[in-house]
């Protein structure tokens, strides 16, 4: 009788053994050095431009050395800056997680001094918004805007509001985008349009109609945040801080999201129609 595995290249042992499966497993990443120079660099840029006030980030500094030394520190502090709070609360899970170690500490205090030591902050100066044509059809630029136009806002829709925006206002705002995107209400997609609207502002270009729809919370955000710079009641360095505290939340790792769990019913049986115990 012929061996149905004389041809098949079979040569013993169990079929079941012959092959081992290399199952990959993802570690968590460790951060490094590199890592720590892309924070120094925007805080670099932020306090340079007066968007971040000196005492944040001197209070900012005492609390690296504490997380270094793993010393108490007011965890509860509130920084002006929304993005010095958002740092601080990615590197605090971080070093909970072991995921960056005192080497990184170290550099991120020594760049952080130097910042504080060798930077003069000066504000931004405002850009003479662009000439007509260089603006691109379907767009108008800020500066034709006047209470009696109705081609760039409707008056009977504007928001009004009595005084200029203050520092509080604004985290509020930067506040409440955090917590819709971190809480998985609106993409990554949706938040870097939101930016790239918000960055078209800042330069005199208001897009209309050719501009996709944002969700309904950005859209509402874009256009209070609009309405109020048109009206000078958001100065340019105001909405430039915004711009900048997206681009931070953008580069944030969101939390896993949870997987929704369906309850069974205890009453409904899982046995199959004619099984008998």
């Amino acid at each position: 009788m012929n061996d149905p595995l004389k041809n098949t290249g079979y040569k013993g042992g169990s079929p079941r053994t012959r092959y081992q499966y290399n199952h990959k497993v993802i570690k968590p990443k460790i951060y490094d050095n590199e890592d720590a120079q892309k924070i120094i660099d925007i805080l670099l840029t932020q306090y340079s431009r007066d968007y971040i006030l000196k005492n944040d980030l001197t209070t900012f500094l005492s609390t690296l050395k504490s997380l270094r030394s793993n010393s108490n520190y007011d965890k509860n502090y509130k920084y002006n800056s929304l993005a010095v709070n958002n740092i601080q609360n990615t590197l605090e899970q971080l070093h909970s997680d072991s995921r960056i170690n005192n080497d990184y500490l170290s550099y991120l205090i020594n760049g952080v001094t130097n910042i504080i030591e060798k930077i003069k902050p000066t504000k931004e100066e405002i850009p003479t918004p662009p000439s007509p044509d260089k603006v691109g059809e379907g767009s108008k630029l800020i500066s034709s805007y006047s209470n009696n136009s109705t081609n760039v806002r409707n008056p009977q829709e504007k928001k009004l509001i009595s005084k200029n925006l203050k520092a509080k206002d604004i985290l509020k705002i930067s506040s409440s985008i955090k917590d819709h995107y971190l809480g998985y209400n609106i993409t990554k997609d949706e938040l870097e349009l939101l930016s790239k609207y918000l960055v078209d502002l800042k330069s005199g270009i208001i897009i209309d109609k050719t501009r996709k729809d944002l969700p309904d919370f950005l859209s509402k955000s874009y256009n209070f945040i609009k309405g109020a710079y048109i009206d000078k009641l958001l100065s340019i360095s105001q909405l430039t801080f915004l711009i900048q505290d997206i681009g931070i939340l953008l580069k944030i790792e969101r939390p896993t999201q949870p997987k929704e769990t369906k309850e069974i019913d205890p009453k409904i049986s899982t046995i199959s129609p004619g099984y008998k115990k």
